[in-house]
């Protein structure tokens, strides 16, 4: 321990030799020293905030963008809103969806069988009927 000790003032006292021999002094070596750190430190800040600007920057854009979407998107609805709000609108809903007539307009009403289904029997114009087994049981075997 005691030779570590010395040879680290042995290192020290060379060193202080040398800086004195050149004409450097302590004081000005710590005070360069510090202003260095003072500067690096600062550099790294300036950095960290210039990251930070720019990114806060991006996100400020990027808002900017969809308050533009969401502003566009407020006009539809409300031309929506104010067409909804129209009497041609509630007419033809009240026409198409809830079946209710126009002034001057007859309306009938067909009662239908609730287990036929009338739009499957439009689409199928075949004249030949399935329902009939026993018929195709013979033409197929010749009965």
């Amino acid at each position: 321990m005691r030779k570590i000790r010395n040879n680290i003032k042995n290192y020290i006292s060379r060193i202080a030799m040398l800086m004195q021999g050149v004409g450097f002094a302590w004081n000005y070596i710590l005070v360069i020293g510090l202003m260095l750190l003072v500067i690096i430190f600062l550099s790294i800040n300036t950095f960290k905030v210039y990251q930070r600007g720019k990114s806060n920057f991006d996100q400020i854009i990027y808002e900017r963008e969809k308050l533009d979407e969401l502003l566009a998107e407020g006009e539809l609805l409300e031309s929506e809103l104010e067409y909804r709000k129209s009497y041609q609108f509630v007419e033809s809903f009240a026409h198409e969806n809830l079946y209710l007539g126009r002034l001057g307009e007859r309306l009938y009403k067909v009662d239908r069988d609730e287990d036929v289904d009338y739009e499957l029997a439009r689409a199928n114009l075949d004249p030949i009927k399935y329902d009939d087994n026993e018929y195709w049981w013979k033409k197929i075997f010749l009965w």
